[in-house]
């Protein structure tokens, strides 16, 4: 069965009889199509013929009697806009073509050389290219008047287009946005918050990502909603329940004080009362001190609440505090609940009060307690972390930068969304009465608020809850002894010391601390440098004291090298890199010695005197 061939109607612009002839033949004989051919020899009949007739595509000599050149294409192209042309030529002028494919043209046809299937293919192949394009100008079209902002990225991250309300969004010219490398992550997945600063100004965008097809190649189209304004109408709604909050507040604070007056004042009669018993007055003293230490307990973590109280912060770290506390919280959650700490080695130090996080660990640790009723397991972790500038949730004001986190798990009951909106307000609580004051994770919020820290949660009702701390690291040595008298202290030695360090700043900061201590210093500036030295110097070397991540060869390649030639030597890395940098060289292990950069000359001097101490052989890392 013969199907049915498509057809269309062709207009055919040629005062040259005998070309208008061969174009009717040719199209007449084209078999996979149906060509209707409308013929015109003037501009002026084609013109009219287009402002009355349905034509699909357009075949024309620029050069007939009424016109020539450019003018002819123009002169059509104003009378329709939606038809592909192809340009009839006798001629190789290859400055009229550029001119004609600019102008829209979709393909030159030579005159004389028109087999029917290659005319007919090439009128189709304009028609599908033309409505491909047409397609995608709708499409950018729409694209450009969408109020949301559009960014089409590569698979590179170069921006290939924005639209007008991204331009406005990031408060940049589209021109100077094509061809920029975008300073933020973008992936396919679920809708993620983008902070971004527009003109000085903080805004906050909903962005989803798909992937797509741009100009034939793989790319990315982000789509990005500006919910600053919706945001800020939800702040305005969060400042009206913190109101109501406060009222909360308020009325608890009145209920526990006047509980602790009506002791105090109570038991003061008593002892005013000259019928009372004076065998009675110390137990009636006891009970009003023991008052007025639950209401100062009660201020203070009102104030830890309020961010207003006199803290007594000190570097410190956190290991050295869950450790100290272990013991305490292992009686605090009983038999039923198993306990496990995983600290960070070389966990850096924060700048807080030990005893307010220790009362935040506590609290969080009780929370965890109540939440597994039968039992279960609690995990308190430590790490270092390195939050970039990049995508952040936009509520969560946190800056970027170098943090030690704290994180707190169990895998208890879990909370429903309704009570994960509130369990950081004050006197909110799902205990029963006389459980629990509701103060407990509001104050902890109000200290790590004001140690300059960040908490979140995690929660899945039935799945257990995590809660992360980020405290600002510090690189202030964890006592807040004078610097001068500590690194006196540090005992001084007479090894040699091979320094090898790319950065000259560190390098002479490092050999004049070794220095100033007795040391013996080789100073190199590569991992050549240094197998020379090795190589020349006759003696022995006692440590190895490198840069993890040089040019040519790293830290752990000049380890491996030079303890093939001196096996006794001990090893101690540095470096500024983050952890993921330091894992991707094979250093990063829990038995090998590390020194995080920056560091001070007595964390230098004191790491340098503990390692030469040790009399176990060297670990190089994997």
């Amino acid at each position: 069965m013969q199907t049915e061939r498509e057809h269309y109607r062709v207009l055919l612009l040629e005062d040259n009889p005998g070309d208008s002839l061969l174009v009717h033949e040719r199209l007449e004989d084209a078999r996979d199509h149906s060509f209707e051919v409308l013929t015109a020899e003037t501009l002026d009949s084609a013109l009219d013929i287009l402002g009355n007739e349905e034509i699909d595509v357009m075949i024309t000599d620029l050069n007939v009697p009424d016109s020539s050149g450019m003018a002819t294409l123009r002169a059509i192209r104003k009378r329709r806009q939606d038809m592909p042309i192809l340009v009839l030529t006798g001629t190789e002028d290859e400055l009229l073509r550029r001119e004609a494919f600019a102008e829209g043209v979709q393909d030159f046809i030579a005159k004389g050389e028109l087999p029917a299937r290659l005319l007919g293919r090439s009128l189709l192949y304009a028609l599908e290219r033309y409505h491909a394009q047409e397609r995608q100008r709708q499409i950018l079209k729409l694209v450009s008047s969408n109020p949301d902002a559009v960014l089409v990225v590569d698979a590179a991250g170069i921006v290939q287009f924005v639209n007008e309300a991204a331009s406005e969004l990031f408060g940049r010219t589209q021109e100077d946005f094509v061809g920029e490398l975008i300073s933020f992550s973008i992936s396919e997945g679920e809708s993620t918050e983008l902070t971004i600063i527009s003109r000085g100004e903080r805004r906050i965008a909903e962005m989803r990502v798909v992937h797509i097809y741009w100009m034939g190649r793989p790319a990315y189209a982000a789509s990005l909603r500006d919910i600053t304004e919706q945001r800020r109408m939800a702040e305005q709604l969060q400042q009206s329940q913190k109101m109501d909050a406060i009222g909360r507040l308020a009325g608890g604070v009145a209920h526990d004080f006047n509980n602790l007056l009506s002791v105090i004042n109570g038991y003061t009669d008593l002892l005013l009362d000259p019928s009372t018993p004076a065998e009675d007055s110390g137990e009636l003293l006891l009970e009003i001190r023991k008052a007025g230490q639950r209401a100062a307990e009660l201020t203070r973590q009102l104030l830890a609440f309020s961010r207003k109280s006199i803290i007594r912060p000190k570097s410190l770290n956190l290991n050295h505090v869950i450790t100290e506390l272990e013991r305490l919280l292992s009686r605090l959650i009983g038999e039923d609940i198993n306990l496990t700490t995983i600290c960070a080695p070389d966990l850096g130090c924060t700048l807080a009060d030990p005893s307010q996080i220790e009362q935040v660990i506590m609290n969080l640790v009780v929370n965890a307690r109540d939440a597994m009723p039968t039992g279960g397991n609690l995990t308190i972790e430590t790490h270092n972390v390195l939050l970039e500038e990049g995508i952040f949730d936009a509520d969560q004001e946190i800056q970027p930068g170098h943090y030690v986190q704290l994180v707190i798990s169990d895998d208890g009951n879990g909370m429903d969304p309704e009570t994960r909106q509130h369990i950081f307000e004050p006197f909110f609580t799902t205990k029963g009465i006389g459980e629990g004051t509701g103060l407990g994770l509001a104050m902890s919020y109000g200290i790590i608020r004001q140690s300059g820290g960040h908490i979140s949660v995690y929660t899945e009702h039935g799945h257990g809850t995590t809660f992360r701390i980020y405290l600002p690291r510090t690189d202030t040595l964890e006592d807040t002894d004078d610097p001068a008298e500590k690194f006196s202290r540090i005992p001084t030695g007479e090894e040699t010391i091979l320094l090898v360090e790319d950065e000259p700043g560190v390098r002479r900061f490092c050999r004049i601390v070794l220095e100033s201590k007795g040391y013996t210093v080789l100073e190199a500036h590569s991992a050549q440098m240094a197998l020379e030295l090795a190589g020349e110097h006759e003696r022995q070397i006692s440590l190895l004291l490198t840069d993890v991540i040089m040019p040519q060869r790293s830290g752990r390649q000049l380890t491996e090298d030079l303890l093939l030639r001196r096996p006794g030597m001990k090893v101690l890395y540095m470096s500024g890199y983050t952890d993921d940098a330091v894992v991707r060289h094979g250093i990063l292990r829990t038995d090998v010695e590390f020194l995080q950069k920056p560091f001070t000359a007595s964390a230098l001097a004191s790491t340098v005197r503990r390692i030469l101490d040790l009399s176990e052989h060297p670990r190089i890392g994997n």
